[in-house]
């Protein structure tokens, strides 16, 4: 295991709060950019927006360079979206739409199957079913950390565009409950740090978006 994988691992487990940023845009300028910012982590997705193999590639690569770290959320949770994602060689990958203990199991294997320097596992919660078979979801061997996707989630409760909805906030503050209780990380997006669980213990990762941060500096500068 690489020793910033494994230093990443403990702090998710033990402190303190680990801050990854979203990089949205196929940009190895913007990236190279956000790896000057402080996060922890640079967020590479290949779920949703235009980013393609050859291009996160690239980013993982510059944002080493510069002694960073970077993550990348998987196409899919197929067997060949995550092979892809392991062998970019980030320091993790985050899996979209884990829903079962199946599920869970076969991912698990795949990874270890794949890679030997040990990239975290993190599978996503985002469905009614993942609810369901949470305790087995985050007990499966291999998986280091739990990540909330409370629009996913919100569309699967029937509030499709609303994850500030007060029944999509308490289904997830359940599953954050649930990961304490279990002592499993688990890490949200900045506006759902103040769920009521986290009263005990902030998360353990925080996803901050890069569209916010720019306008969240807008505003700022031109307030001032």
């Amino acid at each position: 295991m690489s020793p910033m994988n494994a230093d990443l691992r403990h702090r998710i487990k033990c402190g303190p709060q680990v801050t990854m940023i979203s990089l949205r845009y196929p940009s190895s300028a913007l990236a190279a950019f956000v790896a000057t910012l402080g996060f922890d982590l640079t967020f590479i997705d290949l779920e949703h927006g235009r980013m393609n193999v050859e291009t996160a590639d690239a980013i993982v690569s510059l944002v080493r360079a510069r002694g960073g770290a970077s993550i990348i959320r998987c196409a899919s949770s197929s067997d060949d979206s995550i092979r892809v994602a392991i062998d970019l060689d980030s320091n993790g990958v985050v899996v979209p739409n884990v829903d079962s203990v199946s599920e869970i199991n076969r991912i698990c294997l795949t990874c270890s199957l794949r890679s030997s320097v040990g990239p975290l596992l993190i599978p996503m919660i985002e469905s009614q079913q993942a609810i369901s078979d949470l305790d087995a979801i985050m007990s499966a061997p291999g998986v280091d950390a739990l990540f909330l996707g409370p629009a996913d989630l919100a569309q699967a409760l029937g509030y499709r565009g609303e994850p500030q909805n007060p029944v999509v906030r308490s289904a997830a503050d359940g599953v954050v409950s649930r990961a304490m209780d279990a002592g499993v990380p688990i890490g949200v997006p900045l506006l759902y740090r103040d769920l009521p669980s986290f009263k005990r213990k902030p998360p353990s990762f925080i996803y901050y978006d890069v569209n916010a941060l720019l306008k969240s500096g807008a505003v700022a500068a031109l307030a001032g």
